[in-house]
């Protein structure tokens, strides 16, 4: 009895412990370049889902590059980075693309 709880209770642990990590985003900018870092299973994607709701948001977007840190290649939970421009970014629109992508907030970028 007492191995099958052991062997419940480390199942459950293991489970866990997969878990994908936490969706995240940052985003910095100047001029009208933009520049987004993912982490999390929301950019595991090659960053289409941000590039849509980009377009979206912000209508004409030029410039775009996605790239993974590392081997280049997504993973469950990778970092990346997407560039790109813009001429409507004063309303918020792109911060407002990384919430529709990502659930996250990042503020004002």
């Amino acid at each position: 009895m007492k191995l099958l709880l052991f062997t419940a209770s480390a199942a459950i642990l293991s489970l866990a412990s997969a878990a994908p990590p936490p969706d995240r985003a940052t985003c910095s900018h100047s001029g009208s370049g933009f520049v987004v870092g993912t982490s999390g299973p929301w950019g595991d994607d090659w960053g289409r889902g941000l590039l849509n709701s980009l377009r979206r948001e912000c209508g004409q977007i030029n410039d775009w590059g996605f790239s993974y840190s590392g081997n280049g290649q997504p993973s469950l939970g990778g970092t990346g980075t997407a560039t790109f421009t813009t001429q409507k970014s004063s309303n918020g629109c792109v911060e407002k693309a990384i919430r529709a992508a990502s659930g996250v907030n990042v503020g004002k970028c």
